[in-house]
């Protein structure tokens, strides 16, 4: 049996609280975290459970500790939500990673509007060459348009980046990953300070170990910038993230990585080293 909490940690105390237990009839196994929305509610998603258990979409209020549930997935409109839903205006954003109409259940593009408490089946992803399984959440990109990954699919199955419109719903396809630069993206894409998306592939790349990318959407071009290996890290599967000294975290699951972008040279210089947490010290751009 698999369900989980909503929990709080007071930093100055560093006391842990639990304030909502899930349960396997009506909401179960929260994978998701949490978002804040523009009411001051916390949304999320379980991955199972509900009336279909195929997951829910919910509400937290933190000020009375106030669990609603708001949607029940349905393996038609999209089911089994992994990931958190993004934030636009009054209106959530977010990836089924199975489900939809077509009989491969490929997983689905979805919005729920806040203001009238309505659920909208946005994509179906076909299976075949538009993706299958979203995976890893989406972002929205300082151009108004979301980016994501799926796991499988594309011309090669190893998963796809896709771009929507959420003012048109128009899906685009943008790459096709392989083998050979990296396949099977499990993190979410993450726009740096430079406005390129980042990324990692749990598979592929020189040593079939994964691959640290970068992908330029003003140009649609894809860069394998790092082949994992046995030394610095294999199956890269954690989300990245900037800091405000310029460099990117991430993880493996052998170990934690970083990598520069400097803006010194026409081309970015990125450079990889690998680190221990216990033994972690931030430090200034490399050497030009």
């Amino acid at each position: 049996m698999l369900t989980g909490t909503i929990f709080e940690i007071n930093m100055q105390t560093n006391n842990y609280t639990d304030v909502h237990n899930f349960d396997i009839t009506h909401n179960n196994l929260p994978q998701s975290g949490l978002v804040e929305g523009p009411n001051g509610l916390l949304y999320g998603t379980t991955s199972y459970g509900g009336i279909n258990n195929k997951g829910v979409l919910y509400s937290f209020d933190p000020v009375s500790n106030t669990y609603t549930d708001l949607f029940d997935f349905v393996n038609i409109t999209g089911a089994i939500p992994f990931y958190v839903p993004i934030v636009i205006n009054t209106k959530l954003y977010g990836i089924a990673s199975e489900g939809g109409p077509f009989n491969n259940n490929a997983g689905a593009i979805y919005s729920y509007d806040l203001l009238t408490n309505t659920y909208t089946d946005l994509f179906d992803f076909n299976g075949t060459t538009d993706g299958s399984s979203p995976y890893g959440g989406l972002v929205l990109a300082n151009d108004g348009k979301i980016y994501g990954n799926t796991l499988d699919g594309g011309a090669n199955n190893k998963g796809v980046i896709f771009r929507f419109d959420p003012s048109t719903s128009a899906y685009q396809k943008l790459y096709d990953f392989d083998m050979l630069t990296g396949g099977t993206p499990m993190g979410a894409l993450m726009q740096a300070s430079n406005n390129k998306l980042y990324g990692t592939a749990s598979a592929g790349g020189v040593h079939s170990m994964g691959t640290l990318f970068s992908f330029d959407i003003a140009s649609n071009s894809y860069s394998d910038l790092f082949d994992f290996d046995s030394i610095n890290g294999t199956m890269p599967i954690a989300n990245l993230i900037q800091l405000s000294n310029g460099l990117l975290y991430g993880a493996t699951l052998t170990a934690p990585f970083i990598i520069y972008i400097s803006y010194v040279l026409p081309d970015y210089k990125n450079n990889f080293s690998p680190y221990y947490l216990s033994t972690l010290s931030l430090r200034g751009p490399p050497a030009v």
